[in-house]
Formats: structure tokens, C-alpha cells, sequence
């Protein structure tokens, strides 16, 4: 079902390296490649999977937002912050390749051609040195709001982080399951309600980040907890909704709750790292991401007409014209586009 936008066309802001991760975990796609050898599953998903969120809704302005390096912020939070990254202990879809290295080489490659090809099709590609990907979505939705743009937004990631960010103007889209989340269905999905969900997140903490939970409490109980706890009406003030949130534990008949008691130190560590909002950009890179949602692209479809044939991607060539219309529409044409 296509959602329905109050006001103008949205704003459709990619999470870039979740999405490439994503694709290129799948063993058909980490390992198509053309006649002469060359791996490009990840290209040729990416982009069908970002023009099929581009033909449902029907964007304006598409952002495609890169990692540009760990937070330093978390790491001096928690020394072990996604530590297991890059150590060949996430698993390789790429035959023969037990340490991951080829893996990570691949998507180094296939990252670079997507953001060759990217502003080509008129969509803006972003990353800032030293920021996670996360971040700059959250603030380019805030900056968004801060400069008067009314228009809605929808995000584009498998990343659970960001259900923290859905709201009466902000939705997000999960395009593995093709499912669409709103304020409407938010607690169907999540389980909790999006007032509670960083307490739920923060005491589970979050395995693909190596944040460490609370132990034996799992997502179940995690719930139970942010679903029943009485805490402070001032969801906002996040050290007496802790302080609340401990002595409901204390007094609670279950014995796995009142194990937060004493671990309240991890919620609210967890809660640091994974909030959104607590990393503080410098005024340059607020100008930064503002100067990259305010540029526009002009198209040259035949420059990612050259690059498609050369990758040989022949399903998305047969219906060339099809294939383009989404991005036809965010910008004028600045080239014989063919």
C-alpha cells in the first residue's frame, strides 16, 4: 500500500551502508559477477532496491548517507563499541573467505561505483569523516525542520536504531520485509510505544553494536519492563525516568526485572550510546549537511547508461526507460539523456 504525505512529495534519506551491507549479504548477489569476473551484485541491488522505494514514494529529494568513521563520543563511552567490526567475526557470504577480507574489500569497491553513479541519477550522497551514518540521518531530519522545509520524510534502513526517529513527520521504511512504519503501527511492530522505546533498546542493549544488555534479560522481559514500569511522565528527563525505572524493578514481583536494580549504570550508558540525538556536531558539518540537502543534481543518464552496460546488467537495460522515471523526476535533465 503507498502512503499517503499530508503536504508536499517527502524527502527520502537512504542509510546508505546498511542498505549496500544488506544486499551484499546475500550469497546470489555478493557473488554475481560479469563475464569477465568482476563482482557487482551489490551495484545492481542497491539500485533496484532504492528505485523500488523511489517508484512507491515518489520523492523529491533522495540523500543517500554514508558511515564516515566510529563515533569517538561511544568509543569513550564503551571501549568495546563495535568491536567485533572488521575482525572477520561477521560472517562472509563470499566463498573461501573465513576472515572476511575479501568481503570488506568488496564492498569498498562496490561502495565507490555506487557513489559514482549515484549523483548521476540526480540523488545526493553524503558522509562526513568521523561521523556514523545514524547520526547524520538524525540531524539531517532536524536541520531539515530547523530551516522552515515542512516537507515529511522517510527514512530507508533495516536499522532498528531508528525507530527512535518515527514520528507524525517521519516514517521509515524496512525494504527486506517491504514493511512501511509509521506512528499508526508503531507499537504492532515495536512491541512498545515510541515514547518507551529507547528504555526497551537500552536495557536489551544491541548485539550488532556490542552493546552489552543486562544479563538474563532478554527482549521478552526487556518489554515486559518498558511496557509496565511507572515512571515519570517526563519521558524527556532521562535520569529521573531511570531513577524511576530502578525503583520499579526493585519493587517488582520478577525476579529477572529486579536484576536492573543493580545494572542501572548499563541503561543509562546504553542509553547514551544509543540515543541519536546525543552526538553533538561541529557548526561545519551542520553547513555541511545543509549545503549537500539544499545542492541538486543534474541528471546524466548516459554516464549510468555506460556504467550499467559495462556491468552488464541486462534486466534493468531491457526496461531502460522504466527503470529511469523515478529519477527523472527529482531533477532537470542537464545532458542528452538518451
Amino acid at each position: 500500500m503507498k502512503p499517503v504525505f499530508k503536504k508536499d512529495r517527502p524527502i527520502l534519506i537512504v542509510d546508505g551502508n546498511h542498505c549496500l551491507h544488506r544486499v551484499l549479504h546475500i550469497p546470489s548477489v555478493a557473488n554475481l559477477t560479469t563475464s569477465d569476473g568482476r563482482r557487482c551484485g551489490g551495484v545492481y541491488e542497491f539500485f533496484r532496491s532504492l528505485r523500488k522505494a523511489m517508484e512507491r514514494f515518489d520523492p523529491s529529494k533522495v540523500v543517500v548517507i554514508w558511515d564516515g568513521g566510529k563515533s569517538a563520543r561511544r568509543m569513550a563511552l564503551h571501549e568495546g563499541y563495535k568491536a567485533s567490526r572488521g575482525t572477520g567475526k561477521t560472517h562472509s557470504p563470499i566463498p573461501n573467505d573465513p576472515d572476511g577480507k575479501l568481503y570488506k574489500q568488496e564492498f569498498y569497491n562496490q561502495n565507490k561505483i555506487v557513489n559514482d553513479i549515484l549523483p548521476n541519477l540526480g540523488v545526493v550522497a553524503l558522509r562526513l569523516k568521523g561521523r556514523e551514518a545514524d547520526d547524520i540521518v538524525w540531524w539531517s531530519r532536524q536541520l531539515i525542520r530547523d530551516s522552515g522545509d515542512s516537507r515529511e520524510a522517510v527514512i530507508m534502513s533495516e536499522d532498528r536504531d531508528f525507530y527512535q526517529m518515527v514520528d507524525d513527520t517521519t516514517d521509515l521504511y524496512m525494504p527486506v520485509k517491504d514493511m512501511y512504519m509509521s506512528l499508526g503501527n508503531f507499537f504492532t511492530i515495536a512491541e512498545v510505544p515510541i515514547e518507551r522505546f529507547l528504555i526497551y533498546k537500552s536495557i536489551l542493549g544491541d548485539k550488532g553494536d556490542d552493546i552489552g544488555g543486562i544479563s538474563g534479560i532478554g527482549d521478552k522481559t526487556a518489554k515486559m519492563i518498558a511496557n509496565n514500569a511507572v515512571i515519570t511522565k517526563d519521558i524527556k528527563d532521562i535520569k529521573n525516568v531511570l531513577e524511576s525505572l530502578r525503583q520499579w524493578c526493585a519493587y517488582s514481583n520478577d525476579k529477572r526485572a529486579q536484576k536492573l536494580t543493580h545494572n542501572i549504570d548499563i541503561v543509562w550508558r546504553n542509553y547514551q550510546l544509543v540515543h541519536l540525538g546525543s552526538e553533538v556536531l561541529e557548526e561545519d558539518e551542520k553547513e555541511a549537511i545543509l549545503s549537500a540537502l539544499k545542492c541538486k543534481q543534474s541528471l546524466d543518464l548516459n554516464f549510468v547508461l555506460r556504467s550499467f552496460r559495462d556491468m552488464q546488467f541486462h534486466s534493468i537495460l531491457k526496461n531502460w526507460y522504466d527503470f529511469t522515471i523515478p529519477f527523472r523526476r527529482l531533477g532537470t535533465e542537464g545532458v542528452d539523456n538518451g
